[in-house]
């Protein structure tokens, strides 16, 4: 009977758990940066869109609403997402190649994304 076998065992067990672990926040980290900013994006652009027919100075049918409403929810949702995994500072991303658009990469240049970091405090 090997002693060291259990130990070996944790500790890669220990590894392996922390290394999903960082898996599993980055995911949450993207979905959670994703859906909000998605929200955010198509409730603005449905808001507008409904403020300016109900002023009467545009007249959009509504799905015509709903369809740039979703485009910009997508559009937005992108821009965050790219944004975290451009951000993400852990060893998970390092050595991985990811293609984006060039249109996609001005348009983050050029956004307006603020980045909150909670404290692991």
């Amino acid at each position: 009977m090997d002693p060291f076998a259990g130990l070996a065992d944790f500790v890669l067990g220990k590894l392996k758990q922390s290394a999903m672990a960082q898996w599993w926040r980055l995911l949450f980290e993207l979905v959670s940066s994703g859906v909000l900013s998605f929200l955010r994006g198509f409730a603005l652009a449905v808001a507008g869109m409904g403020a300016s027919n109900l002023s009467g100075a545009t007249r959009i049918e509504a799905a015509l609403v709903l369809v740039l409403g979703l485009g910009a929810g997508a559009a937005w949702a992108a821009l965050s997402m790219t944004s975290l995994l451009r951000s993400e500072q852990a060893k998970l991303l390092r050595g991985m190649t990811f293609v984006l658009p060039g249109e996609e990469a001005a348009a983050e240049l050029n956004a307006n994304l603020q980045t909150i970091h909670k404290s692991e405090k």
